[in-house]
């Protein structure tokens, strides 16, 4: 069972101050409309923003994952040998949320950008990326009907730099 301590209000502003408490957002906040001006829109994505000398960590919470399907996969993968094409399986069955965009901070970072798919699996929890820099944006497909099977979580938190 997961407990949410804390989502992040859409209605309130589309940068938020990320600490080393958990904070999620809510793919119910998603407009269903073809506007594409609300938090987590290609024009005004999510800014997530840590402290200087942090980096933000990112979770899936996916409630559309069928975890009794993947238990089931995992023992049989236990069981056999895997394969290569083990990994194409699961790329296929990726269900698209969206992605998560580094912001370059410097020159530096530029180099070292990443954007991450926000891919679910059919797992619950996963870790969907872990920053270089404290700042990223985070930029949500958006659903072309009113459908109940998307429904999930961001979780994000900031942890301290390791040397």
């Amino acid at each position: 069972m997961f407990v949410v301590h804390s989502v992040v209000e859409a209605d309130r502003s589309c940068v938020v101050q990320v600490s080393t408490s958990s904070v999620h957002i809510s793919s119910r906040q998603l407009s269903t409309t073809s506007n594409d001006d609300g938090c987590g829109s290609v024009h005004q994505p999510w800014i997530l923003r840590a402290p200087t000398g942090q980096h933000i960590r990112v979770h899936l919470l996916d409630f559309a994952a069928n975890v009794t399907s993947h238990n089931t996969q995992l023992r049989q993968q236990d069981n056999d040998l895997q394969t290569d094409d083990d990994d194409d399986d699961d790329e296929r069955s990726c269900r698209e949320y969206g992605y998560v965009d580094e912001a370059p901070t410097s020159a530096a970072a530029a180099a070292r950008r990443q954007q991450t798919v926000i891919c679910g699996d059919q797992r619950r929890d996963k870790l969907i990326t872990e920053s270089n820099s404290n700042v990223i944006h985070i930029v949500f497909n958006r659903p072309l009907t009113n459908s109940t099977n998307v429904n999930f979580l961001l979780r994000f938190y900031g942890q301290l730099f390791k040397d």
